[in-house]
């Protein structure tokens, strides 16, 4: 049973034992704490909801550090509660405050964990060249560019991933088809140019590329790509 479960079964069985006929003022003073407890609950259990997640896609979530503290806490107010079921075993001293507190601790280490398992998950499902590394390194081609610019949006749908939680199993599949996407995009890139033409296209992409750079086996694969005219001579002024 966890932790919740625990709470949860431990408010039931005080709301149970007393009856508003036997004592109204000690059943008014359980309501409170019953109220506490499920808020907790609820907050804790959106948690344990999101690791059972995890889990099922196979990622291993590491508990939290205050578990165990957190148990023992629970055995004392368990324990002096069945001895005597009244809403003052519960609040005598400060287990109860500190279970609260414990609680929060445990749900604010599980969100840490599980943001971080999240964002690794994402990282490595693609690992593949960014899109700006591919800019540079390719042949400006009609074909070129308009795979780049689908690898581009798909890159940086695949990284938007990260912004928020996955809220199901779905959430999983789709950062791993847009991995298969930017893939299969990557193979159709060419990346076969000659030496010349990459020095030339990787100058122009550096803000410009000196005339004895622009040689005939460059022109001739600019004229064979049908980009001639999308390239200017301009002078330096000042240089």
């Amino acid at each position: 049973m966890t932790l919740v479960e625990r709470i949860e079964k431990l408010c039931e069985r005080a709301a149970g034992q007393l009856s508003l006929e036997e004592n109204r003022a000690e059943s008014q003073r359980l309501g409170p704490l019953i109220h506490e407890a499920r808020q907790f609950s609820a907050s804790l259990g959106a948690e344990v909801q999101q690791v059972r997640l995890f889990q099922d896609q196979g990622i291993a979530v590491a508990g939290s550090a205050n578990a165990e503290a957190a148990q023992k806490t629970l055995s004392r107010l368990r324990d002096r509660f069945a001895r005597e079921p009244r809403a003052e075993q519960l609040t005598r001293g400060r287990d109860w405050t500190l279970l609260k507190e414990q609680i929060q601790a445990i749900r604010k280490d599980l969100a840490s964990t599980l943001d971080t398992e999240w964002r690794r998950f994402v990282d490595s499902a693609y690992s593949g060249d960014k899109p700006e590394n591919l800019s540079s390194a390719l042949a400006a081609t009609d074909g070129n560019l308009s795979n780049l610019g689908t690898y581009r949006q798909t890159y940086l749908e695949l990284k938007q991933s990260m912004r928020s939680r996955p809220e199901s199993r779905q959430d999983f599949v789709r950062v791993v088809e847009f991995a298969r996407k930017l893939a299969e995009i990557h193979q159709r890139l060419d990346f076969s140019v000659p030496d010349d033409v990459k020095l030339f296209l990787q100058a122009v992409a550096g803000g410009g590329a000196d005339l004895d750079l622009l040689t005939e086996t460059v022109r001739e694969w600019l004229k064979q790509q049908n980009n001639l005219k999308r390239y200017h001579i301009v002078s330096r002024i000042g240089q």
